[in-house]
């Protein structure tokens, strides 16, 4: 079971159409038809929007039980998603808004420690939110953290602090230069992330290469996952795919190297539909017989 915790947003796009998003809301919305079972939790506007989200979650099979309403008059997220010529998005986001102020509520009390905890570094921009994570994390939840960084809400410190003690870490390539200013060969990445990781505690790392492969990186190895061919629509919720089938490939016990190739098809997949989740749960069953053979 997977506790996952974060943003669940209405992405804004170019073109005026609007659509579900937010990474953790991805994550959870992608497990949830792949058969995987998570505790989603969030915090919308007691407004249209965040009614509307909950409806659709609902009417997925989701439990909401985790979701917040904020009762100060703050919104739910929306996100303007920008795409340039190479379809990677962009993403202008609002000021505060109801996620900030995820609380620690008496129904994250009774979730038990052995759920892995999912979140990324967006949802610990505000004190509150973080608050709330902190005090999950240090009831000892093993965690699997998405870096995931988008200017201007990450820092040094808040990754001195955070990727600390973790079961799984997620990064790009292009995250590792911005996390240590360094550009470095590929080969030479993955030897300084595994003497990083020594020496913060994290068990494994998820380093992805983009349209370049990905690579499963423990302490004292590394699984290369290999490009997949495809034409993408559009780049939008590829990582948060992706998490999502680690986490499954995790509930049936598959190895690393397994888990990342079935990972990177999944990912693959989502590339080739027009948002980062489908609403077509055939979708999901295809993926689930052609990828895992479940």
């Amino acid at each position: 079971m997977n506790l996952i915790i974060g943003e669940a947003f209405w992405d804004q796009f170019e073109d005026g159409s609007v659509l579900m998003g937010g990474s953790a809301l991805n994550v959870a919305w992608n497990l949830e038809a792949l058969g995987g079972e998570s505790y989603f939790v969030t915090r919308f506007g007691d407004d249209d929007l965040g009614h509307r989200m909950t409806f659709e979650m609902k009417k997925w099979g989701m439990d909401t039980h985790g979701v917040q309403f904020d009762t100060q008059g703050l919104p739910t997220g929306v996100i303007k998603v920008m795409m340039d010529e190479n379809k990677k998005p962009t993403f202008i986001s609002p000021t505060e808004i109801a996620f900030d102020h995820i609380e620690y509520t008496q129904s994250l009390d009774i979730v038990s420690p052995d759920y892995m905890m999912y979140h990324g570094t967006f949802v610990l921009r505000s004190p509150e939110s973080s608050a709330t994570l902190r005090k999950l994390k240090n009831k000892g939840h093993p965690v699997f953290m998405d870096l995931n960084l988008r200017s201007p809400y990450w820092s040094l410190p808040i990754l001195e602090e955070w990727t600390q003690d973790l079961e799984i870490l997620k990064l790009s390539d292009d995250e590792f230069v911005m996390m240590t200013e360094q550009k470095l060969k590929t080969d030479d990445q993955i030897v300084w992330l595994q003497q990083w990781m020594d020496n913060r505690n994290i068990q494994n790392i998820l380093f992805t290469l983009g349209a370049n492969g990905a690579y499963w990186v423990t302490q004292d190895d590394a699984f290369f996952s290999h490009p997949q061919k495809i034409n993408a629509i559009n780049t939008v919720g590829a990582g948060d795919a992706f998490c999502a089938g680690v986490m499954l490939s995790k509930k049936l016990g598959l190895s690393p190297r397994d888990s990342i190739e079935k990972s990177s098809r999944f990912a693959a997949e989502i590339c080739m539909i027009p948002s980062a989740t489908s609403h077509d749960k055939e979708f999901y069953e295809r993926c689930r017989r052609e990828i895992w053979s479940v």
